[in-house]
This record gives structure tokens, C-alpha cells and sequence, in this order.
């Protein structure tokens, strides 16, 4: 059981780690850009830290995604995880 809670907090560490990185770069990317700039293409800048910020996601869920591939793909008689 011991086993399963560490990598449990493993995948959520990295999903927050790739979240907060993601997020961070998203900020400085846009404060590098002048509010002129932003305030002239609103539409545009919503969209793409939108995009940026679905791009995370995605990120996120291909983590757990490959994950759950080796579990569902390793052998039942010697589990990945020991129950």
C-alpha cells in the first residue's frame, strides 16, 4: 500500500510541477509583451494563453496516460505495484 501512495505523489508532484512551470512561463512570456500591444489584440492574447494553458493539460494527461499504459500492459504475475 506503501508503494502505491509514493508513486501516487509522484504523479501528482509532477503534475503540479509541470502545471506551475507551465503557468510561469505563460506570465513571463506575456509581461515581455507591452500592454499596448495586448490591449490592441485582446481576442488574440486570450486565445493563446488559453491554448497555452490547454497545452499544459495535455501535458498533464499524457503523464498519467503513460502511466496507466504500463499498468495496464505489465505482466499480472509480477505487478508493477504490489498490492
Amino acid at each position: 500500500m506503501l508503494s502505491q501512495l509514493a508513486i501516487g505523489s509522484v504523479l501528482v508532484v509532477l503534475t503540479v510541477l509541470v502545471h506551475g512551470v507551465s503557468l510561469d512561463i505563460i506570465i513571463r512570456a506575456f509581461r515581455a509583451i507591452r500592454m499596448e500591444t495586448l490591449s490592441q489584440w485582446k481576442s488574440l492574447s486570450f486565445s493563446s494563453i488559453v491554448l497555452a494553458i490547454f497545452s499544459a493539460h495535455v501535458i498533464e494527461i499524457w503523464i498519467w496516460a503513460v502511466f496507466y499504459f504500463f499498468i495496464a500492459h505489465s505482466d499480472p504475475k509480477r505487478p508493477l505495484i504490489p498490492i
